[in-house]
This record gives structure tokens, C-alpha cells and sequence, in this order.
């Protein structure tokens, strides 16, 4: 056996072995080839390719549509070849996560004939999403010809969490030093508040963001102050300015109304489209004023410092919905920002005094 083309699948019992028989792997060389096909002399190929011990393979022709697949790919994705077979990739494994981009990349260099490689979240059958990094190799057939493409993919989950973690838990460290600083240096309450959310609706990976601080009136009633609402995503970085049209737009009334259940209880809470029963459409001014989208889920979180409320933040979302963990990822940005908004308070009071 020299090559991959002298290997067909004549004889076995797979009724898919027919749509890969003559046709070889491209390797950095053919004495490279020639090694590793020797060492499979008198293994039936296609036995080798079904293996538990093989990775996930999918092969495809010029077009881009799928030929083959073997069980370790079907395990991995939940899709079978009866399902897929014919259709392009993106007809079936893309979803929201999938950076569409990046995977037209992969393909288009492959088409070069090189190899290439990268990582793309594909989606199972049910809609979860997992992270897969692909190597693509040209299949090329005995008269040198490239006719398809075999794609090995390996399931990177598990690493692309831990990865995501560590960025993460690195972002909050930056955040904690940014409000520290903001509040030493220019002594600006707002200002500092205004970084605390844009760091939130980032590390939350939030829609938008909205954050009060909490006044003690005379008679002990409490009052909410609106000091800054921010868009995630929005074409312009600058806060939306709180004008009429945006006080009542469904997503700011959606978290003033989390802010408030905050006030009551002290406590993170939480709602979601289900548990409000209500979803707004945007309308014109909304539109006008870049608030396109109501809330399908929120999160308020208590900002404490010595066991008092002192402001709040609300986070919404439209999507996943927020988990109870998030909270507590994201309480000791919350603390410091409690503990500097106290402080500077009494300094406030001690200067009245």
C-alpha cells in the first residue's frame, strides 16, 4: 500500500465507506504519506476512521457540502450523516455564538489547498453550543486533483471555559484597580460610577446597564438617583443621555423597576421575560434615541458598604438569562465601589461639621 489512494473501502459492510473510496489525504509530503499508510498495511480503512480512538471527521467536497462523517463526529456534534449529508456547515452547526467571519476564513483558505486551522462554536441538534478547533486537510484523488476537503475537529470546550475564566477573573482584577483609582484621583462620584458600569455591562456581557445611588430622605422613604444608563454595543461609547423619551422606554423602565426591587429587598434580584409577562416592542423615539430593545431578562445588584445600600445596578440582557453566580462573580467590584462611595460620604460630613 503506498499511498491513500491504494486504500479503498471494497468489501465493508459501511454504506458510507463509497463516498470516500480512492481518494488520499494531502500530507506535508508523499514519503510522509507513504509512512503513515504503510503502518495501516492490512487495516481496512474505514474500520480505522469509525474507531472510538479516531477523532471527529468530516469530509466534504468542493462545494462545501458534506459527504462523510464518522461516529466520533456524530458523537461529538449530535448530527448524524443521514441528517446532514448534502447540506453546508453553516446550514446546520451555526447559531449566535458562531463568529460567522472567522468560519467563512477557514473555508475560504482551504479552498487554496493548504491546510488551515482554527476555532468556531458549532451547535448540537438541541441548540447547546460547544467550541471545536478544526484542522482542514485537500483530499486529493490519484490524478492529483484537490476534490474535497477532511476536516479533523477536536472539542475545546472545557479549555475555552478555563481560558474565559481566566480572562474573566483578570478583567475583574483591572476593574477593582480602575474604580480605585478613579475614585482617588478625581474624587468624582459620577465619574466613578460611570466607569463601574461600563466595566459591569462588560464583564456581565449585558445588553445595557443602568446605576443609581440610593438618597435617605427625612421621613426614611428611600429615593433612587438615575446616574448613568449604558447601551452595550451601541455605534457611540458615550452614556445615553436619561431624556424623556428614554425614561420611558421599555428597557430603562424594565431596570428601574429591577433598581427599585433592590431598594426593598437589599438582596440581588433577578426577572426574566416569563416571570414579567410583558415584552414591549421599540418604538420611534426609542429608535431615535438607540434604545432598540426591551429587556427580555435582568439582574439588580445591592452596592453595600457597613451593611448599607448605597446605590444599585441593574444589568439586562437579551438571551441567557442571568444566573445567580453572576452576582456573586461581580460582588467585590461591587464591594470596593460600596466601600469608596461611604467613604467619600463622610468625609462630606465630617467637612459639614
Amino acid at each position: 500500500m503506498n499511498n491513500a489512494s491504494d486504500c479503498n473501502a471494497a468489501g465493508t459492510s459501511d454504506p458510507r465507506a463509497a463516498d470516500i473510496s480512492d481518494v488520499g489525504v494531502s500530507f506535508e509530503s508523499r514519503d510522509n504519506a507513504r509512512r503513515v499508510m504503510a503502518v495501516l498495511t492490512g487495516t481496512d480503512i474505514m474500520e480505522l476512521l469509525d474507531s472510538p480512538a479516531t477523532p471527529a471527521l468530516l469530509v466534504s467536497d468542493t462545494d462545501d457540502q458534506v459527504v462523510w462523517v464518522n461516529e466520533s463526529y456524530e458523537r461529538l456534534s449530535g448530527w448524524s450523516l443521514a441528517e446532514i449529508r448534502g447540506l453546508h456547515p453553516k446550514e446546520f452547526l451555526h447559531g449566535p455564538q458562531t463568529n460567522t467571519a472567522d468560519a467563512a476564513s477557514l473555508l475560504n483558505q482551504s479552498r487554496s489547498g493548504n491546510t488551515v486551522s482554527g476555532r468556531i462554536v458549532n451547535y448540537r441538534p438541541d441548540g447547546s453550543p460547544f467550541h471545536v478547533s478544526v484542522e482542514s486537510f485537500p483530499l486529493i484523488d490519484p490524478g492529483g486533483r484537490v476534490i474535497g476537503r477532511i476536516s479533523v475537529q477536536t472539542d475545546v470546550s472545557a479549555e475555552h471555559y478555563y481560558e474565559t475564566q481566566w480572562s474573566r477573573e483578570h478583567q475583574l482584577l483591572q476593574a477593582i484597580s480602575r474604580i480605585q483609582s478613579e475614585f482617588i484621583l478625581t474624587g468624582d462620584d459620577q465619574e466613578s460610577f460611570r466607569e463601574l458600569l461600563d466595566d459591569l455591562v462588560t464583564l456581565a456581557d449585558s445588553d445595557a446597564g443602568l446605576v443609581g445611588a440610593i438618597r435617605r430622605n427625612a421621613d426614611e422613604t428611600s429615593d433612587f438617583q438615575v446616574l448613568c444608563f449604558r447601551r452595550s454595543g451601541s455605534a457611540e461609547s458615550a452614556d445615553v443621555t436619561l431624556g424623556p423619551a428614554v425614561e420611558t422606554s421599555p428597557i430603562h423602565q424594565r431596570l428601574s423597576e429591577l433598581c427599585r426591587r433592590v431598594m426593598q429587598s437589599g438582596t440581588a434580584v433577578r426577572f426574566d421575560r416569563e416571570t414579567t409577562g410583558q415584552r414591549s416592542g421599540p418604538d420611534t423615539a426609542e429608535r431615535q434615541h438607540g434604545v432598540e430593545t426591551s429587556a427580555e431578562n435582568g439582574m439588580g445588584i445591592p452596592i453595600t458598604a457597613d451593611g448599607q445600600l448605597v446605590a444599585v445596578a441593574g444589568l439586562s440582557r437579551s438571551g441567557a438569562p442571568f444566573q445567580s453566580e453572576e452576582a456573586d462573580f461581580l460582588q467585590p467590584l461591587l464591594d470596593t465601589i460600596g466601600r469608596f462611595t461611604v467613604a467619600r460620604r463622610r468625609a462630606a460630613e465630617r467637612r459639614r461639621i
